[in-house]
């Protein structure tokens, strides 16, 4: 039974890191795996302080992926609701690509959505192709650097469980 445990976390690792790519939380479903392994375990192997670091990683990759996408079409002139349109968009585009190259295209359309949703939105709003163009690159460059916090944060919690399973 340890073994099939084993076999089911490691399945639900790589479902919570892929689920990334499509800006969804996959460092929550690997925080509730983690938790129900070890829960499974009798925290022995996965102890209560182990969890809450986990808790925290968690956390704080999720703001950080949320601020810097944020941040990066603010700083490059974006309002405040075409950094939610490049949110927005940024979850259209990865689902509307993931079946292009078997599901390698949720990535590109998460960026390229994240950049479409801002441009389209200044640019209904404020008719300025420059400006509009700029915030699109914001927002690109903002869910970039998120998804690469999120995803390095995810390895790291996985790394850290693997490890403690040694």
């Amino acid at each position: 039974m340890e073994t099939v445990g084993f076999i089911l976390l490691l399945f639900f690792f790589l479902v919570g890191f892929f689920a990334i790519f499509f800006g969804l939380p996959g460092t929550w479903l690997i925080l509730v795996t983690s938790f129900l392994y070890g829960y499974a375990d009798s925290f022995e192997k996965l102890g209560l302080t182990l969890l809450a670091v986990l808790a925290v990683i968690a956390v704080a990759a999720e703001g950080l992926e949320y601020l810097l996408g944020m941040a990066g079409a603010k700083r490059f002139g974006a309002s405040r609701k075409g950094a939610v349109a490049s949110l927005v968009g940024g979850i259209i585009g990865a689902v509307l690509c993931a079946p292009l190259f078997f599901g390698i295209g949720a990535l590109p359309g998460l960026f390229a959505g994240a950049f479409f949703g801002a441009f389209f939105y200044e640019w209904t709003t404020q008719r300025d192709l420059r400006h509009s163009f700029r915030s699109g690159v914001g927002a690109f460059l903002g869910r970039v650097s998120g998804t690469m916090v999120k995803l390095l944060a995810a390895l790291g919690m996985i790394g850290t469980v693997l490890f403690a399973l040694r």
